[in-house]
């Protein structure tokens, strides 16, 4: 069951990644997108330099800074956990290029940023977490309610939301 499960995770990213190499082939100008892409080097290397947004945007100051966060805490959580967030960091990464087009501005950006969460975290295993990992996401994630607390309420209430109804 677990290899089963392990061959259904690399076929989704697989499909992830041609996506994205089919999105990237439509333009010739395009960025390199999937450049480190399921990283957190994604970030600072791939996203920033594509779309310049500086040390307050989203690549530099939330997006890499808290996939440093889940990486550097990864004990905190279960191997289910674990394989949640593996899933969901590609996914917040491949969600977040869907969204990308030329001259989108840094709000707008970030905006994006935050709604590709409730796709990926609903969809990549956080409504199946336990008590425990839950509370390690949070203690992860904790403290970006001191960057944008109304957009971070907003998401996991969404999150939340999937998560009962699904």
């Amino acid at each position: 069951m677990i290899i089963a499960a392990a061959q259904l995770t690399i076929t989704a990213m697989i499909g992830r990644l041609l996506l994205i190499l089919a999105l990237t082939q439509v333009r010739g100008d395009t960025p390199d997108l999937h450049k480190n892409l399921g990283t957190c080097k994604w970030y600072n290397e791939t996203l920033e330099p594509a779309y310049p947004c500086g040390a307050h945007g989203y690549a530099l100051e939330l997006g890499h800074h808290f996939c440093l966060r889940y990486e550097k805490l990864n004990d905190l959580l279960s191997p289910k956990g674990q394989q949640f967030v593996l899933k969901a960091k590609t996914c917040l990464q491949v969600e977040l290029i869907k969204g990308l087009y030329d001259g989108i501005s840094c709000d707008d950006l970030m905006t994006n940023a935050f709604a590709t969460h409730v796709t990926c975290y609903s969809e990549d295993g956080y409504c199946d977490l336990g008590f425990r990992d839950i509370m390690a996401v949070f203690d992860i994630v904790g403290p970006i309610l001191q960057y944008k607390f109304w957009s971070t309420i907003d998401t996991f209430a969404e999150i939340v939301g999937r998560c009962w109804f699904k």
